[in-house]
């Protein structure tokens, strides 16, 4: 099950099996063969709060691995009361996810200087030092969230900044915010180690659950 924000609803793609999680848990399909089963709970535009909302339904999957990503937009609408108590916050939207034992894997979130989109007109490039700055806020509360966490892992996603901003002309949307297709492939590259992971730690505790999520 996925919960979180746009980045894990397809937004801009063709079709949304070009989802980068999408396109990780193919890849492990093709090299083990086991059925693996996608929930995407997620909705555009979504922050914290409304993660910790989609948290509520995730018992009715009954999954073995989520993925939660959320953050970018606390980190872009610049509203200094949205981010008081973001670490304490973040763990307790961990917390509720995890239980029953499960494997989740937190994305951080991306240094937004990066973003094509803040580059894109001479006013907008103005919210790029704020922007910056309040990503590493949030990135760094996520991170140390999830630090002493059995069962949870920190994928940072800053990893690929540099890659997405080297291709931005063509692995990024026309909206110059959300990935391409290309630029899910990035992305599921990234993920797909970290998925790997999870579901090999289902496998050691006796196999996933009967729908194979």
């Amino acid at each position: 099950v996925a919960i979180g924000d746009s980045s894990l609803t397809a937004d801009g793609l063709d079709d949304p099996s070009q989802l980068w999680l999408q396109r990780a848990l193919d890849g492990i399909h093709r090299r083990n063969a086991r059925p693996l089963a996608l929930v995407v709970l997620a909705e555009p535009g979504a922050r914290l709060d409304g993660a910790s909302r989609q948290a509520l339904l995730v018992d009715e999957e009954r999954p073995d691995v989520v993925v939660v990503c959320v953050g970018t937009n606390d980190a872009t609408h610049l509203q200094p009361t949205a981010l008081i108590d973001y670490e304490s916050r973040y763990r307790q939207l961990l917390r509720l996810v995890r239980d029953p034992p499960r494997v989740v894997i937190a994305a951080g979130v991306g240094n937004l200087a990066y973003s094509p989109v803040l580059w894109s007109s001479l006013r907008r490039t103005a919210q790029i030092a704020p922007a910056a700055a309040s990503s590493w806020y949030v990135n760094r509360a996520i991170r140390r969230a999830t630090g002493g966490m059995a069962d949870v892992q920190f994928m940072s996603t800053r990893a690929i900044d540099p890659v997405m901003w080297a291709g931005r002309g063509h692995l990024y949307n026309p909206d110059h915010f959300h990935p391409s297709a290309a630029g899910h492939e990035v992305w599921a590259a990234l993920a797909h180690p970290f998925l790997e992971e999870a579901i090999r730690a289902i496998e050691n505790r006796g196999g996933p659950g009967e729908d194979g999520g």
